[in-house]
């Protein structure tokens, strides 16, 4: 019964998402935690619209990923992403992510799992590349809770790079509803060059609920983030898709 209501209200929420459809280009990002499942190997789409404001057209992106997990301590991922210019698509970036899990409470019967995640990004010819250092935490605050904090460093080069590292950071606090299916809040939030962060209304900031879990043998994330800082989009809606091969 409560799987049938939340799959009702997963339909409704899409159902609003779609129309809305063709933002500030949606952020495809997630609160991604260290835990690496050693037998995963899949493909995930995620598709994010942040929606136009005072009569600007909204922003979409495309984004589709294949992951591979080595055994519980390394997964490899590679992403391809596409950005919406009105008339069609135009490829925004490729992305490889290697994350490495070195601490696992499966083995410790602790409460912290942590993870160190290493990104490369290029995009077209014109744009500088990234290269990416990120290290991701969990806690197990208890039998349902979860607490995610994630801090991300990236520093650019080639083809008029931005200085320094760029430094962000993600975090989420969730509560599991069954065994399928799980509900959490989520922030993200852009500090800006290390030497040079600025004050919190020069900096993107979003906030807002994420619903996600497994349906029909789907994994699924459906989301909504709130911009509370003057650069952000106001409302930008998410939603991923995710198929076990």
């Amino acid at each position: 019964m409560q799987t049938t209501r939340l799959w009702r209200r997963a339909a409704l929420l899409a159902a609003i998402i779609f129309p809305l459809a063709p933002v500030h280009a949606g952020n495809t990002g997630g609160v991604f935690g260290p835990a690496i499942n050693p037998t995963d190997r899949s493909v995930e789409y995620r598709y994010a619209n942040a929606l136009g404001e005072d009569g600007r057209s909204d922003n979409f992106a495309h984004r589709l990923h294949y992951q591979h997990a080595f055994n519980d301590q390394y997964r490899l991922r590679l992403v391809a992403q596409y950005r919406d210019n009105q008339d069609d698509l135009d490829f925004d970036q490729a992305r490889v992510e290697l994350q490495w899990q070195f601490q696992d409470t499966r083995k410790t019967n602790g409460i912290w799992d942590s993870a160190l995640r290493f990104d490369l990004v290029t995009r077209d010819s014109d744009a500088p590349k990234d290269l990416g250092l990120h290290w991701t935490n969990q806690w197990r605050l208890a039998d349902r809770w979860r607490a995610t904090a994630v801090l991300l460093t990236f520093k650019q080069f080639d083809n008029n790079p931005q200085p320094g590292w760029q430094i962000s950071s993600r975090y989420a606090l969730g509560y599991r509803l069954d065994a399928n299916h799980s509900i959490a809040l989520e922030s993200f939030i852009s500090h800006g060059p290390l030497n040079r962060m600025g004050d919190f209304n020069e900096r993107q900031q979003q906030v807002g609920p994420a619903l996600s879990g497994r349906l029909l043998g789907l994994g699924y994330k459906l989301g909504y983030l709130r911009g509370v800082s003057s650069p952000t989009p106001d409302d930008t809606v998410v939603l991923w898709l995710n198929y076990a091969l």
